[in-house]
């Protein structure tokens, strides 16, 4: 092959690489779906929301900005990632008067939002999309009642109730099992701890209070149907398991615990002591046997020392009392043992 067509099917396969990238990967453009004053902050908040059109996981984050009288008054880069859908609140300060418009890209695709004016009624209002794309309002990402403005950022998910921030990024403030918001009775309350409380409005309503949301430090609310919730969830959470009670340990009497039933104090006689242990009787009279032969041969060569100390040993070493009981224990003995011998 010539090396000139050569070159030239080189450059046409990476011209159609080029080309199938482009339209495999790039967004087809951004939508801004709303921007307004967030509720119950005056004109110091705004929120935004919008929509990537044909988002990929390969496109970059959306560029938002927002101006206050056409200067530039706050600006982030917004994770579209993986529903293609974005919002976030920011803080503008603005007084009567004053207009706020918005600006998103992406990919080399624009839109544009606003003008929305403090004290002049500034209601939400929606962009145009550089592919012409309309949009959606709600995320489609499994949130609890959705609201561009939203205080709290709400999902039911694996038997808990989630409380999310959104402002400036996503942090989970709170998990709440949804068994105990079951368990309240309209007009109860749960702590959820750090100030955060979630009331039992009425029987399928509910409103998480607290201080740490998207406005923080400024109080707010957010309000959400346990039956929604519910159905995010999955179904009706699990029972808790009720924790067993301890086992009652039985009192085990001494001579009836394995480790300690073949104590010699729990048998009446060494015989018998004998036998438990897995001695044949004959064995244990053996033992016997040699046992008392041991200690007559003790005892008569203790009388053997006594005898050689001389008179003098006897009077301090043993008593006469002494020297009855042992020639009565002495004689105990043999007669036992020639008992045995019969």
């Amino acid at each position: 092959m010539p090396r000139r067509t050569l070159k030239i099917l080189l450059f046409a396969c990476l011209v159609f690489t080029l080309l199938l990238t482009s339209t495999s990967f790039a967004a087809g453009g951004v939508t801004i779906t709303s921007l307004n004053w967030v509720d119950g902050g005056g004109c110091e908040y705004v929120a935004i929301a919008g929509t990537v059109i044909d988002f990929s996981y390969s496109d970059p984050a959306v560029s938002v900005q927002i101006f206050k009288n056409g200067s530039p008054v706050a600006s982030t880069e917004l994770s579209a990632y993986p529903t293609g859908n974005f919002s976030q609140g920011f803080v503008v300060n603005a007084v009567s008067g004053d207009t706020i418009t918005a600006t998103a890209s992406i990919s080399g695709f624009n839109a544009n939002a606003g003008p929305i004016v403090c004290g002049g009624g500034g209601g939400s209002t929606g962009g145009g999309s550089s592919s012409g794309g309309g949009g959606n309002t709600t995320p489609g990402d499994g949130r609890l009642n959705f609201a561009p403005d939203e205080y709290y950022t709400l999902y039911c998910a694996f038997d808990q109730l989630e409380i999310w921030r959104g402002v400036p990024t996503g942090l989970l403030l709170h998990t709440v099992p949804l068994a105990s918001l079951l368990a309240l009775s309209p007009g109860q309350a749960y702590a959820a701890g750090g100030g955060t409380t979630i009331l039992r409005d009425a029987e399928d309503v509910f409103t998480v209070y607290g201080s740490n949301g998207n406005l923080a430090p400024q109080a707010g609310t957010k309000s959400f149907l346990m039956s929604e919730c519910i159905t995010r969830n999955g179904g009706e959470p699990t029972a808790a398991v009720e924790a067993a009670p301890p086992a009652v340990v039985p009192q085990v009497a001494f001579c009836e615990d394995p480790a300690t039933f073949n104590d010699r104090s729990c048998f009446e006689s060494e015989e018998a002591w004998c036998i438990a242990n897995n001695y044949l009787p004959s064995d244990c009279i053996s033992y016997n046997v040699f046992r008392w032969f041991g200690a007559l041969l003790t005892q008569v060569f203790l009388c053997a020392m006594m005898a050689a100390s001389g008179a003098f040993g006897i009077v301090v070493m043993v008593t006469p009392n002494q020297l009855r009981a042992k020639r009565a224990e002495i004689h105990a003995w043999i007669e036992r043992v020639k008992r045995l011998a019969r």
